[in-house]
């Protein structure tokens, strides 16, 4: 019901505007793939900070206590497996939270709802 009152909003926005429905599906779809070229750099970007992030803290670990490559290595570990958490938490867009945070639906969630 809620996507039927803003389909229209967005149709009445579209008629103020001066815009046909093609110029509109056009406007739409830059703006998706700007979306999604956003979502590929940010996953990119906490896979690689996430990794440097374990390494350096590692890295100061085993300069400050004197052992070798002992917490360089497990941290460097922890920080990969730490950036692909994050990377698949982005792709599979889940809001994998505990608690009393509401679980996000996505519209094909919404769309096989009662």
């Amino acid at each position: 019901m809620d996507e039927d009152r803003i389909a229209q909003l967005n149709q009445k926005i579209q008629n103020a505007r001066g815009l046909d429905e093609k110029e509109a599906e056009q406007k739409n779809k830059a703006l998706k793939d700007k979306q999604t070229k956003y979502n590929g750099i940010q996953a990119g970007t906490e896979l690689v900070v996430a990794i440097f992030a374990g390494g350096a803290i590692g890295y100061g670990l085993d300069h400050y206590l004197g052992t070798l490559p002992l917490f360089l290595i497990t941290f460097f570990f922890l920080g990969t497996c730490t950036g692909f958490y994050n990377v698949y938490k982005l792709t599979t867009q889940d809001d994998l939270s505990v608690g009393i945070h509401k679980k996000k639906t996505s519209k094909k969630d919404e769309k096989n709802l009662p």
